[in-house]
């Protein structure tokens, strides 16, 4: 069994979901200015890298739905909605110029705090598919 895709590439857009509250709530606190462009920079990055986690998300999803698929629905579901969410955030800090801007309507950070909030319930189901269900584990014994 070839090792999935799939997790190699959650990493990034994980840590950049979780970084854009940080980098909201670090702006309200200092340097607003940096933080928010900062904030923007992960958005997009985190939507591009969303963009192939899911791609490989996609192609492995009939092996999880055989083994697990209430957690398989959920787990597409909560990460479809992230990835949404966070799209919406990164469009919402953004003019038409693609200039960030100085200070992000309330819609984008709030969108991007309910995304963190769907990785978390999201990325709970996959990790109890892997870790509860041994999807795309491969077995020691062979």
């Amino acid at each position: 069994m070839a090792h999935p895709l799939h997790p190699a590439l959650v990493h990034a857009p994980i840590a950049c979901w979780v970084l854009i509250p940080c980098c909201d709530v670090a702006a309200n606190l200092t340097a607003p200015d940096f933080y928010h462009q900062v904030a923007a920079l992960l958005a997009g990055l985190g939507v591009a890298g969303g963009a192939l986690a899911a791609t490989a998300g996609a192609l492995d999803f009939e092996r999880g739905h055989n083994a697990a698929p209430q957690l398989a629905i959920a787990h597409a579901s909560l990460m479809g909605g992230a990835f949404t969410l966070s799209l919406l955030s990164a469009i919402g800090r953004v003019d038409a110029h693609l200039q960030v801007l100085a200070l992000p309507p309330v819609w984008a950070v709030a969108a991007s705090a309910l995304a963190l909030a769907a990785l978390v319930v999201g990325g709970w189901c996959g990790g109890q598919m892997v870790y509860g269900h041994g999807v795309g584990v491969s077995d020691p014994r062979r």
